[in-house]
């Protein structure tokens, strides 16, 4: 059953990757405009985001009122990051105690590791 972007069954709780497709579909944006529109589908998700807000900080200075818009290669970077589904990467299971300190690069490389 599909629920709040979420697919609820007997084997537990899983994001409805129809959603998840929408995100990843999306073109490189091209206006601020386009910016709020991803950061308000990727926004549902924060909680499943190590680091969330660090992550998308700086591309919703681009939504700044008066902000000049100019993609660079940071902004790049973070759309993509959050863009390819590293967005659920940490709910597949929680994260060791220790784990809670590391930067996002490095449990990143962690994930890639346990393939």
């Amino acid at each position: 059953m599909a629920l709040l972007g979420h697919i609820v069954s007997s084997e537990g709780i899983k994001e409805d990757p129809r959603k998840i497709e929408v995100v990843q579909s999306r073109p490189r944006p091209s206006s601020a405009t386009e910016i709020q529109s991803f950061l308000g589908l990727v926004r549902y998700y924060r909680r499943l985001v190590e680091n969330f807000l660090s992550i998308v900080a700086l591309l919703i200075r681009l939504t700044k009122k008066g902000a000049r818009f100019r993609w660079s290669d940071e902004y790049r970077y973070r759309y993509v990051l959050m863009k390819e589904g590293r967005m659920i990467a940490y709910a597949s299971r929680l994260l060791k105690p220790r784990e809670k300190t590391y930067h996002v690069h490095d449990l990143e490389l962690a994930a890639l590791l346990k393939i």
